[in-house]
């Protein structure tokens, strides 16, 4: 069994590397945007192609630093917890897309360079 000082070092890598993780997800979440961007452009079938896209990178991503905190604290936690983030990311992504659909079929937003008939039927310009 390892001594409590390589304990304390290797939980406090853990948490590191789950912070830069973190900080990364936090800077590519600025770039990439928001649900809220992902409602205002999910009528348009090219721009929901690029945003699951990113929404994949992120997942990826996040599960490798993930695991690798896993790794290094010797606990399962960091990956629970990538799951159930990840997950959700998922879900709110794809309610932002299925609201944007649904708003642009009712004539609420526009679909972004699409008609009605390109929205309901789910083709792009």
């Amino acid at each position: 069994m390892a001594d409590a000082g390589t304990i304390t070092k290797r939980g406090l890598a853990g948490v590191l590397l789950l912070q830069a993780g973190q900080y990364t997800m936090d800077v590519m979440s600025t770039l990439q945007s928001s649900p809220w961007t992902a409602e205002n452009v999910g009528a348009d079938p090219e721009k929901v192609e690029s945003l699951n896209y990113y929404l994949k990178n992120a997942m990826v991503v996040s599960t490798i630093y993930c695991v690798g905190a896993a790794y290094l604290s010797e606990s399962w936690w960091p990956v629970f917890g990538s799951a159930i983030n990840n997950a959700y990311l998922y879900y709110i992504y794809n309610q932002a897309i299925a609201k944007a659909r649904d708003a642009a079929r009712k004539g609420s937003i526009p679909a972004w360079g699409m008609d009605n008939a390109q929205v309901n039927t789910g083709q792009g310009s």
